[in-house]
């Protein structure tokens, strides 16, 4: 079975590799969808995070079972185009299930694909955005992203 794990991955934080290998112990294998979003102003380029998270997929040994693509349109657009039947979603709190359960509403009457919740785990209070604000101050974050990521944050630093 095939699934999709799309998200903005900006930056591509433990929390997002949490949810990421817990889908791969129900699914055979996942698409990992860099979604643009026209009102989000990234941090990094959708290629540099793409090739920061092939990285990461590759010291894991999951490329067999994980590709990483970046796509512009909606995902159930590109989970069609893949013959997926899932979407994978990461829930930090109750924000997170409030406004996720609009969207696999909206997936489900659409696109006919329904949606999979995964707890963020043990990073679950730690957001992308709490990632970069630590980081501009100067804090040891290693322990919330994983190394490709770490080294696209010191080799790129955002605006």
């Amino acid at each position: 079975m095939t699934a999709v794990y799309a998200g903005s991955f900006d930056p591509f934080t433990n929390g997002h590799l949490y949810v990421l290998t817990q889908s791969l112990k129900i699914f055979e294998r996942v698409y990992l969808v860099i979604a643009r979003h026209p009102s989000k102003q990234r941090r990094f380029s959708p290629t540099l995070a793409q090739q920061s998270i092939q990285q990461i997929i590759s010291d894991l040994n999951l490329s067999r079972r994980v590709s990483v693509a970046i796509h512009d349109e909606l995902t159930i657009d590109f989970a069609r185009s893949k013959k997926a039947l899932f979407l994978i979603r990461g829930l930090r709190n109750n924000t997170d299930y409030d406004c996720e359960e609009k969207l696999a509403a909206y997936n489900l009457e659409h696109g006919a694909i329904e949606t999979i919740y995964f707890r963020a785990g043990p990073h679950a209070a730690t957001s992308s955005s709490h990632v970069i604000k630590l980081f501009q101050q100067g804090k040891d974050i290693s322990s919330l992203v994983p190394p490709a990521t770490l080294a696209l944050m010191q080799n790129h630093p955002c605006p």
